[in-house]
């Protein structure tokens, strides 16, 4: 399934321009294609990718793709952004790792009690110091 981040220029031209390059990277159009619901989106869908493409509309809270930078956004947004490629390279594979180890659950829909959440917390976290400490 592709799904459509948001888009510079979100107007017509734009989303076929899109639709378009991502057939060009992929060689075959998608089967299905979650977009967040912009009116240009169904037009450029059918007329890019073929009337038989499902198009599901989903809010960016739904959105897997969507909400899987936001440790990122929320770490580096207070620091005005990078200065260049290399930084924000090495800062994105930095915070994707310290998430994933303090991460409580270990498949998606795993119940994990608030007491237990918190003690995998503590430990992930001393055992951080420790590693940052040796380093």
């Amino acid at each position: 399934m592709l799904t459509l981040l948001r888009l510079h220029s979100r107007d017509m031209e734009g989303t076929k321009a899109f639709f378009a390059q991502a057939i060009e990277l992929h060689d075959d159009p998608p089967k299905k294609v979650a977009t967040d619901g912009l009116a240009s989106y169904p037009r450029a869908i059918s007329e890019e990718l073929g009337e038989d493409v499902e198009h599901e509309v989903r809010p960016c809270t739904e959105n897997p793709v969507e909400q899987s930078h936001r440790p990122v956004k929320h770490r580096y947004h207070p620091t005005l952004g990078f200065g260049e490629f290399n930084a924000a390279h090495r800062f994105c594979k930095a915070v994707d790792e310290v998430s994933n180890f303090l991460r409580p659950r270990s498949r998606m829909a795993e119940f994990v009690s608030l007491s237990d959440r918190r003690k995998k917390f503590m430990k992930g976290v001393s055992e951080l110091q420790e590693l940052f400490q040796a380093a």
